[in-house]
């Protein structure tokens, strides 16, 4: 069984009596500090990793999109978008004024 022990400040008189217990762990703020940097370090690289992984995936996206050619699918849907809710509108009048 581990033992983790965290203290504001240690004594330096105690470090000696931990560092001889391998199942005893002391760590204090500057031990904390360290991780916390040495953390923030590896997210900010892991970042820049998925920054280079999401603009290569819009720029495929992008050149599939061109390569579809979805202007005039898109005018044509628009289209009939247009005709559809002109027609449930005229509907829903005809039914209002009965």
């Amino acid at each position: 069984m581990s033992i983790v022990l965290y203290r504001y400040k240690c004594p330096e008189e105690h470090r000696p009596w931990c560092r001889q217990n391998t199942n005893l762990f002391l760590f204090d703020v500057d031990d904390l500090e360290a991780v916390v940097a040495s953390n923030i370090r590896e997210r900010e690289r892991e970042a820049e990793r998925a920054e280079l992984i999401v603009d290569a995936e819009v720029m495929r996206f992008q050149q599939s999109l061109r390569q579809m050619d979805v202007g005039p699918t898109l005018g044509a849907l628009k289209k009939r978008l247009h005709e559809i809710a002109n027609s449930e509108y005229s509907r829903s009048v005809r039914n209002w004024a009965r």
